[in-house]
């Protein structure tokens, strides 16, 4: 079982969405656990609702067997992933779920929500033993982690899901517009870097 542990309805496709479908057509089943509503202005409980419904209707296109919204704020919650309850929870599902891997975002990630997700996976991959590896969505270029061991992984076959499941985010339309842009020219950089037309990149942590 593959776990995909972000922080907003959209991330797990920008950051993974090529190896999702990838690990799915080679018949793995794949959870994703997004922590966040996604609704950083606070809009509605109808918008965050909805995108949850573009997250569940993109996942089924790459292949993801199920999706579990925690439903937290959309804000740094440094504390919120401190409270022994909400903690406790997430913890719980991962124990439930037992990955053999786990996909994260990068702990040096700009957008401090990213980076806070990134700290938990840690904790709790370093204390069940789980193999964590990290992305990078805002950025095609890594420069803090270009040490860390790397996972390639050849998406040329399931690059064009991805797309199709980005399109999937009808509220995030415009905002997407430059996300999408860098993942094109980071899965293209990839596959420079390992000999193939698209691939995603990983940093082992």
């Amino acid at each position: 079982m593959i776990l995909i542990l972000v922080a907003h309805p959209d991330d797990e496709v920008l950051g993974c969405g090529g190896t999702i479908a990838k690990y799915a057509q080679e018949g793995e089943d794949i959870v994703a656990i997004i922590i966040s509503d996604g609704d950083p202005l606070n809009k509605s409980n109808e918008f965050a609702i909805k995108r949850r419904k573009e997250s569940i209707a993109a996942g089924k296109i790459l292949g993801i067997n199920d999706t579990v919204f925690i439903g937290l704020q959309d804000r740094p919650f440094g504390s919120d992933l401190k409270d022994k309850h909400v903690k406790g929870r997430i913890e719980k599902i991962i124990n439930k779920l037992a990955p053999k891997i786990i996909f994260t975002h990068c702990p040096d990630d700009p957008h401090p929500v990213h980076a806070n997700i990134a700290k938990l996976a840690k904790e709790i991959a370093q204390k069940d033993n789980i193999p964590l590896y990290t992305f990078s969505i805002g950025s095609p270029f890594k420069v803090k982690q270009r040490d860390m061991p790397r996972l390639y992984i050849d998406i040329s076959d399931t690059f064009d899901k991805k797309k199709k499941a980005l399109k999937e985010f009808h509220s995030q339309e415009h905002w997407l517009i430059y996300y999408k842009l860098i993942a094109q020219v980071s899965n293209k950089i990839a596959g420079m870097h390992s000999n193939h037309k698209y691939a995603e990149v990983f940093y082992k942590w």
